[in-house]
């Protein structure tokens, strides 16, 4: 590893750390105004929580529903690089327009929290 990447890395560790501790990592870097551009995002619950605290946005890429919808406001159904469906997410949760939106509903259990 390069002296500047190793240097790079000792002053933001959180430029490639993942799961609980890169979450408090991100944290610190959003407290400190040097966030990363770039997180493994892989804790539904703090994600919620950093997105509440810090008035975040994220792009979520995913093909669990129950985990979408807990944490979007707004969801785009999409299927081969085409935007089949956009609404907020209580309109696509409860009302599915496109048949490819309700086989992702109906394909994974709804989880209420």
């Amino acid at each position: 590893m390069s002296d500047r990447l190793t240097s790079l890395l000792a002053e933001r560790p959180w430029l490639l750390a993942d799961g609980a501790t890169g979450s408090n990592l991100f944290e610190r870097g959003l407290q400190s105004g040097d966030a990363p551009e770039l997180w493994n995002a892989d804790h539904p619950d703090r994600v919620a929580q950093l997105q509440r605290e810090f008035s975040l946005t994220y792009l979520f890429i995913s093909h669990s529903m129950p985990i979408v919808r807990y944490l979007s406001t707004r969801i785009a159904v999409m299927h081969g690089g085409k935007i089949l469906e956009l609404n907020s997410t209580e309109q696509i949760t409860e009302n599915p327009q496109h048949r490819y939106t309700k086989a992702l509903l109906t394909a994974t259990p709804e989880i209420r929290v």
